[in-house]
């Protein structure tokens, strides 16, 4: 079986592109910030779970 997380990671360039389509303009600054937050929120939720 492949490793598929080369294909799925997400970029602030794909994050603008989504954000696009929800009508919502956004900086790569602003695409930035919001990617580094949601890894930020990634990484607490698999320590959570990890910790059960």
């Amino acid at each position: 079986m492949r490793d598929n997380s080369q294909k799925t990671k997400v970029t602030a360039e794909k994050l603008k592109k989504v954000m696009k389509g929800d009508k919502t303009e956004m900086s790569n600054e602003d695409a930035t910030r919001m990617l580094l937050f949601l890894k930020r929120l990634a990484r607490i939720a698999v320590k959570k779970y990890l910790e059960r």
